[in-house]
């Protein structure tokens, strides 16, 4: 099955993945700090993210194939992977 229009992100600095590219680049904070002197700080409606700086941490992957998989296949790659990334 070729389902061209399904994307992944990818954060560059520690593989995690996820299909919404906002929730992504909320991870990605964590990774590039707030300031320019990479010092975090909470973030704030004034303190507007970078969208450019946060996609230099981003890899955009397209499904190209897809598997139906069952329930206990989740259980098992949930197992292996140690559960779900923040």
């Amino acid at each position: 099955m070729n389902d061209s229009n399904t994307v992944l992100f990818r954060c560059t600095e520690c593989d995690h993945t996820t299909t919404d590219v906002a929730s992504l680049h909320a991870h990605c904070e964590k990774h590039r700090g707030y300031t320019r002197f990479g010092i975090q700080i909470p973030f704030t409606r004034t303190s507007a993210g970078d969208f450019n700086a946060l996609m230099e941490y981003t890899d955009v992957l397209r499904v190209e194939d897809t598997t139906k998989i069952s329930l206990k296949d989740i259980d098992r790659l949930t197992d292996e992977s140690g559960g779900e990334d923040e």
